[in-house]
């Protein structure tokens, strides 16, 4: 089974390891993560700030030539554009040795207001699933992604979300809008919604890691 290496960043950045392969999510910014500089491929899942810094990755590509983007929506990335692939909801590809497949084509609800935002998920590794800005039911994962804080979701939503999908392990991130105590009680709702259908909630600060499977 393949072991994957998943390091939090700020708000909803994972950098994903797998031997010799980089893989970061959602480079937002909200605080840019430093392992784009020797990553193997940015996937991005929609085009709000939070979840990419343009200008940066436009950077990152410049001084690191092996890098590629896989995006649903084109982003204006200068002279590079043509090192990024646009994807949709069920593509499949390989960086380097890890799979991936793209989730979902659209983000939950924010307003009444918006017009239909594009937005994908990303399945890595066949273990790990980063959904961005959404809730895509997806049975049997090992582990998912989902967000502490967010317009789009109340926590009833959530409840009712993880009871519906079950992941063995849940992983709670988009929380750059909170503060020390709003994490910490959003840390502990995630462990509390986990523990009434049997998972397990994994807490990460900014640079730690997890390997799975563990």
């Amino acid at each position: 089974m393949m072991t994957l290496t998943l390091t939090r960043g700020i708000h909803a950045a994972l950098t994903i390891t797998s031997g010799s392969t980089t893989l970061v999510v959602d480079p937002g910014a909200f605080g840019f993560p430093g392992s784009v500089a020797n990553a193997d491929a940015v996937l991005v899942t929609h085009d709000h700030f939070d979840h990419v810094d343009v200008p940066a990755l436009a950077v990152a590509l410049e001084d690191n030539p092996g890098l590629h983007v896989y995006t649903p929506t084109h982003l204006s990335l200068e002279a590079n554009v043509d090192r990024q692939t646009l994807v949709s909801e069920g593509d499949e590809f390989m960086v380097g040795d890890v799979s991936v497949s793209v989730i979902g084509r659209e983000q939950a609800t924010a307003s009444i207001d918006d017009d239909v935002i594009i937005n994908v998920g990303y399945l890595i590794g066949g273990l790990v699933l980063h959904p961005g800005d959404a809730r895509p039911v997806i049975k049997n994962l090992d582990t998912l992604i989902v967000a502490l804080a967010a317009p789009w979701q109340s926590t009833p939503q959530l409840e009712e979300y993880l009871r519906v999908v079950t992941p063995a392990r849940v992983i709670g991130l988009h929380d750059g809008t909170l503060n020390d105590l709003g994490r910490n009680f959003g840390q502990k709702t995630l462990a509390r919604i986990a523990s009434s259908y049997g998972g397990e909630a994994i807490s990460l600060n900014p640079g730690e890691s997890v390997t799975l499977p563990h």
